[in-house]
């Protein structure tokens, strides 16, 4: 092997090393846990079109039959929509 060779090869396996650590390196780490709500949950109808958050740190979800706040924490320890629609 030419000397010019190797050194193309090593640069390569650096490159190819280099991005190898970057993905593995940059991996999450944290589990991230989804809830998913449909109808059964308090939903007026399975599809959601607008989503927002306001100031307060409420969700709201809309709905053509409504619209829905969730509560990130309610007092009682739970997590959830509120079952009452707003208009």
């Amino acid at each position: 092997m030419s000397k010019k060779m190797f050194r193309y090869f090593i640069k390569l396996m650096t490159l190819v090393v280099a991005l190898f650590c970057s993905n593995y390196l940059g991996a999450q780490t944290e589990k991230i846990s989804f809830e998913k709500y449909g109808v059964a949950e308090g939903l007026p109808e399975e599809y959601v079109t607008p989503m927002i958050q306001d100031n307060q740190g409420f969700i709201w979800f809309g709905t053509q039959n409504g619209l829905v706040k969730y509560v990130g924490k309610r007092d009682s320890g739970t997590r959830g929509l509120y079952r009452q629609v707003y208009w």
